[in-house]
């Protein structure tokens, strides 16, 4: 039998074989310490990926039925929100009239209307509802969690006013007794401006109460 032998003019690259070309073996011409080299890439270029999915399916959730009904305190002192039962995709654009007719029946049936938002009053196509609907029942619980009941609901028993109406125009006042710091009060209109757009995210009204927090000290 002929035995092909490599001349000595002829030399392999351990850079020529890949991983891949041996159908996931190891390559047998590079030295350990490169295949320890190539094993870290490999992990690496695994984080990297694995992170690069995870970012891009990173998505908003709104809660819909912030109220102090589903605010537990932990024996820490911590408050958690619970009932996340009506916990959906915050993000949502209203492209059909069917859409907005179930959109507006679910909004009816899990979000409590005293701390209801205006733009989930009258759901219509083209609305696009995001997370700042929890922005505005926060303040609701804000107020709750110093009178007693939110903003509407006084409106409605203490001056008559139609809650519906009352949450779409946003008119509310803050009673006389108890009095509390304006700058708290302040940070109750901040969260309670009818126009979704004009509302604060999350992160301003954090920043706000963390210097009324400061403030105080």
């Amino acid at each position: 039998m002929h035995r092909h032998q490599l001349s000595k003019n002829y030399s392999i690259s351990s850079s020529s074989l890949q991983p891949n070309d041996l159908n996931g073996e190891e390559n047998p011409f590079l030295t350990q310490q490169e295949q320890e080299q190539q094993a870290q890439q490999e992990h690496e270029q695994f984080v990297i990926d694995d992170d690069s999915t995870e970012l891009s399916e990173t998505v908003s959730f709104a809660h819909r039925d912030i109220k102090p009904a589903n605010i537990m305190i932990s024996k820490e002192g911590i408050p958690i929100l619970c009932d996340l039962g009506s916990c959906e995709k915050a993000r949502i654009n209203i492209q059909t009239r069917a859409q907005a007719i179930t959109f507006q029946e679910l909004s009816n049936e899990h979000c409590t209307l005293p701390y209801r938002a205006p733009e989930l009053l009258d759901i219509k196509v083209g609305d696009q509802i995001d997370e700042k609907i929890d922005i505005w029942s926060l303040g609701c619980t804000l107020y709750a969690l110093l009178y007693g009941y939110s903003p509407f609901e006084r409106e409605e028993l203490i001056n008559g006013a139609n809650i519906t109406l009352a949450i779409s125009s946003g008119n509310f006042t803050f009673p006389n007794n108890p009095d509390f710091n304006n700058d708290l009060k302040d940070l109750i209109k901040f969260c309670l401006i009818v126009e979704p757009n004009d509302r604060p995210s999350i992160e301003d009204v954090l920043n706000k109460a963390l210097e009324l927090q400061r403030f105080r000290r």
